[in-house]
């Protein structure tokens, strides 16, 4: 753990803001400009797993190639004597998580939210990027409303040079799942090669956590919730007793569709109707 007052190059630590995705976060100021930031960094417990070594400069080098409002921005990576760490723009508010354990969100408001992460899961689609663990738990809705997509600890980069060991995507085999059960989708849920779609069905889930305040196949049993994911139909959000127009919930239902072929085949498809509704 940093003191408040240590350096890291040009930034000087003032707070602890957290710990996840196996990197600690702290509050800094760039002595450059006097702009606080947020420094995110790999913790010295991992500093010999070539596994977390890789997941963090996985994220740090898939948020470099993104400029898009509704994804996390990232100014600076280094290592300075021997620590590794990346300077971010320091949000504040609270994650979707965090907002959605207060009870279910309007659905005027969990639309304007889902354009935003539509047009932020485009834009990191467009390049290649496939986020893999898209959850409440990863998205940020900031003080003004804004929401932003966070962690590609995950994400595979499908555009990666394949001899290039730092920027490769994580290596999987069938029958290797990546990603956090009941979010995932069918195809990871097996272990199959992933797309985009799969995105857009995790992408789904979230909609219908926004709307109910519950995960949609989330079970007592790991084995259940992955037995949902593959097999149950969503509760229709009627049943459940949430109001919203039917045209929301066809999005939703076909975003989670398990064959990914009938699902949403790009997430500006998704936007488009939801500024429709």
């Amino acid at each position: 753990m940093l003191d408040i007052g240590a350096k890291l190059g040009p930034y000087t630590i003032a707070g602890r803001l957290g710990a996840g995705g196996r990197g600690e976060v702290y509050r800094a100021v760039d002595g450059r400009s006097g702009d606080e930031v947020a420094v995110k960094v790999l913790p010295d417990r991992y500093a010999g797993d070539s596994t977390a070594r890789g997941r963090f400069k996985r994220e740090v080098r898939a948020l470099m190639t993104l400029s898009h409002p509704g994804i996390l921005r990232i100014f600076d990576f280094q290592t300075v004597d021997g620590t590794t760490f990346a300077a971010m723009e320091l949000l504040r508010g609270e994650t979707l998580g965090e907002r959605i354990l207060r009870g279910p969100i309007p659905w005027v408001r969990a639309i304007r939210i889902g354009i935003d992460l539509a047009e932020g899961l485009a834009a990191t689609h467009a390049k290649g990027i496939i986020h893999r663990d898209l959850k409440p738990d990863n998205i940020f809705i900031e003080e003004n409303g804004n929401s932003k997509i966070l962690d590609f600890g995950m994400a595979r980069l499908e555009m990666a040079a394949a001899d290039d060991s730092d920027s490769s995507p994580v290596k999987t085999g069938p029958g290797v799942m990546l990603g956090t059960v009941p979010y995932m989708s069918p195809e990871q849920v097996c272990g199959l090669p992933v797309d985009w779609r799969s995105d857009l069905f995790s992408y789904g889930c979230v909609l219908y956590a926004m709307l109910t305040a519950t995960v949609i196949f989330s079970r007592r049993q790991l084995v259940s919730s992955m037995s949902a994911i593959l097999k149950d139909a969503p509760p229709s959000l009627a049943s459940i007793g949430v109001e919203a127009p039917a045209t929301l919930e066809a999005v939703m239902q076909r975003a989670v569709h398990k064959d990914r072929e009938l699902r949403y085949q790009s997430a500006s498809e998704i936007a488009e109707d939801l500024r429709r509704i």
